[in-house]
């Protein structure tokens, strides 16, 4: 089994054995194809891959994994994506970690993603993206340390200042003397 040979860093071919220092792209793709092949009901094998992927594939491994889940029946779908956002989270692949914790609508990992960060403007990033998913997500203490910024932070995601930023970008768009409507015409012409 192409788990086996991950964690012997060979896999056993028609032509014979194939040797490798890390796992390449190409054994996690054959894993992931031995799992879809034999249509197995579980995945339980799957989470070997977060001990075997490194640096150089762990991109792939991900869009793999995402397009798999597709695949598998429930609740093994969830696992997978799980699998994913574990992936990410290892990696430092925040943005993509979020999404995957908002698509499974987990709370404790969008948290997890929160406390994994150690940046502020990407913790506001996570805000904006949040505050676009719609979310009513609470920060606390944990996630941001800073009163003023988890304040600042919450406003984002609770749309508190949305029609602040509407007026500034109109005063931005009259100051340029920039009309949205031109625009649109123009992109209709062509």
């Amino acid at each position: 089994m192409v788990a086996d040979s991950l964690a012997k860093c060979s896999i056993t071919h028609d032509l014979g054995l194939i040797s490798f220092n890390s796992p390449p792209v190409h054994a996690v793709q054959a894993y992931l194809d031995g799992v879809v092949r034999a249509r197995r009901t579980g995945v339980e094998d799957l989470d070997l891959l977060v001990e075997h992927v490194d640096k150089t594939n762990f991109k792939r491994t991900c869009l793999d994994l995402i397009s798999l889940a597709r695949l598998v029946p429930g609740p093994d779908d969830m696992l997978v994506l799980d699998i994913a956002f574990m992936i990410n989270l290892k990696f430092e692949e925040y943005p993509n970690a979020l999404l995957i914790a908002l698509f499974l609508d987990n709370k404790e990992f969008v948290k997890q993603v929160f406390t994994s960060c150690d940046d502020l403007l990407r913790k506001k990033q996570f805000c904006h993206i949040l505050a676009r998913h719609g979310s009513n997500f609470e920060l606390n203490d944990e996630m941001v340390s800073e009163d003023e910024e988890r304040e600042a932070m919450q406003d984002i995601i609770n749309n508190a200042k949305l029609s602040e930023v509407a007026v500034k970008f109109k005063g931005v768009e009259a100051e340029m003397n920039f009309d949205m409507e031109d625009y649109k015409d123009y992109d209709m012409e062509y």
